[in-house]
């Protein structure tokens, strides 16, 4: 099994448990302290990997978020504001697609942080 596979099972079960563990309004009540973080990988941006010859500082050489992913972060932001997390301390990975992410959360600015980066 590889690194891929088991991240994503990891984050699946995470993702099934939180649900009982936290309620939404709590959540959002948590959040709002300095003592919570909420980690979010990339809304979708499709594919596996990034395309032979990317570059890290080109964009367009990279798997980005699609029109879906850009929506799907537009959301998650527009939910994180009605649930009363106003502002946030952002940080991203140098991905362009974690950026993407972070920037169309609109929750303040996003700081680039290269500790995020991936495993891959």
């Amino acid at each position: 099994m590889n690194l891929h596979t088991i991240f994503t099972r990891l984050i699946g079960a995470i993702l099934l448990i939180g649900p009982l563990v936290v309620s939404a309004s709590e959540l959002a009540v948590r959040l709002q302290s300095n003592q919570y973080v909420l980690l979010m990988r990339h809304a979708l941006a499709p594919g596996y990997g990034d395309p032979a010859g990317y570059s890290l500082q080109r964009c367009e050489t990279q798997r980005t978020l699609n029109a879906v992913g850009k929506a799907q972060a537009e959301r998650i932001g527009v939910w994180l504001r009605q649930q009363g997390v106003i502002r946030a301390q952002i940080h991203s990975s140098i991905w362009c697609r974690c950026q993407q992410t972070a920037e169309r959360l609109r929750l303040g600015p996003v700081t680039v942080s290269p500790a995020l980066a991936s495993f891959f």
